[in-house]
């Protein structure tokens, strides 16, 4: 019987070692997915700021284009 209680001990610490092992490598991988959660916001948050400029840039080159297209119709009639 004292060879079956020594055996259950060892297997008892080798399962809690394991345990916290475990527990462990839960942590980090907790701390990675916030890491890469802080990611993703920061580059959504990227993501919109360009969308915004390109949207601008965009309204600036239909100005350019139309302030372009008249400039081009004046000179046509002036030519005229």
């Amino acid at each position: 019987m004292s060879k079956n209680l020594v055996a259950m001990k060892i297997e008892l610490v080798e399962l809690e070692t394991e345990h916290r092992k475990v527990g462990g490598q839960r942590h980090q991988v907790e701390d990675e997915l916030q890491r890469v959660e802080l990611r993703e916001r920061e580059l959504t948050s990227d993501l919109h700021e360009m969308t915004e400029r390109l949207q601008e840039a965009q309204e600036q080159t239909t100005q350019v284009k139309s302030i372009s297209q008249k400039r081009i119709e004046r000179e046509k009639v002036d030519e005229d």
